[in-house]
């Protein structure tokens, strides 16, 4: 079975002496792995295109092995300038193994993939800091993979805004402080954020604007460190996972290398 596409690739582990697996997030097959044979060495026409975080067209045939096999790669956007900053670099690679970890299927692949792209290019290009692109990605990729919070109103009386919203970010739900006391959802120990109407806002535009338009918003200086950390934990609790990549950016980035 032939197979043409156009995907990125997120992850590559060697296999024998010149051989790759490629982890490719594709427009329209989900998340497939694909073997680059001789894709290691210098001369040969797969080494360029499938290089980490290159966006590539491809032909690829399907073997009797869980993978695919490319006959032929061709580079469409390399994002060369992001491996000349390590900082811009390790954030990009946190990106793609969160898509890793949210293993999309052909359904909502194509909507991930777009994010990816245009946020590596926003990192490529500086059109937007890095604290303003990763609580954007994050919350936008965990919502078009089925972790999407219910931000619409209170979860009880269905206001659409009060002065004292709360954010519960592991039930992933709005409540105002009144009917947070009263409801179900109420414990001592639980993780409550206050939400101010800015960072609501952002993060209902981030949920349900279009995909041009999701970085298009400003916040304070204060709201946005807010977003930040309500948008890191949220995405903290709901993939416990432990990604290389972001320990590298929180690293390098807390440490002012920007």
């Amino acid at each position: 079975m032939q197979l043409k596409t156009n995907g990125m690739i997120l992850k590559q582990r060697n296999i024998g002496e010149n051989d790759r697996i490629l982890t490719v997030l594709t427009q329209d097959a989900g998340l497939i792995e694909v073997c680059a044979r001789r894709s290691r060495s210098p001369k040969n026409p797969l080494t360029a295109p499938t290089q980490l975080l290159n966006y590539s067209s491809f032909c690829l045939y399907k073997g009797k092995a869980s993978y695919y096999i490319a006959d032929s790669a061709e580079s469409i956007r390399a994002f060369y300038d992001l491996r000349l900053d390590i900082v811009k670099l390790s954030l990009a690679g946190y990106f793609a193994e969160l898509c890793v970890f949210l293993a999309p299927t052909a359904e909502n692949s194509e909507a991930l993939l777009r994010l990816l792209l245009n946020t590596c290019h926003l990192l490529e290009t500086d059109h937007y800091p890095m604290e303003h692109l990763r609580p954007v990605f994050e919350l936008r990729a965990l919502s078009v993979s089925g972790f999407m919070p219910n931000l619409v109103c209170c979860a009880e009386c269905i206001a659409y805004e009060a002065s004292d919203m709360l954010f519960l970010p592991l039930d992933g739900v709005l409540c105002c402080q009144k009917c947070y006391l009263k409801s179900g959802y109420y414990r001592e120990d639980k993780i409550v954020l206050p939400l101010s109407s800015a960072v609501l806002s952002a993060m209902r535009h981030i949920i349900f604007s279009d995909t041009q338009k999701i970085f298009s918003f400003r916040l304070s200086d204060s709201a946005a460190a807010k977003l930040y950390e309500i948008v890191r934990t949220y995405t903290s609790l709901h993939t416990e996972a432990d990604f290389k990549s972001l320990h590298l950016f929180d690293t390098m980035y807390h440490r002012g290398t920007t």
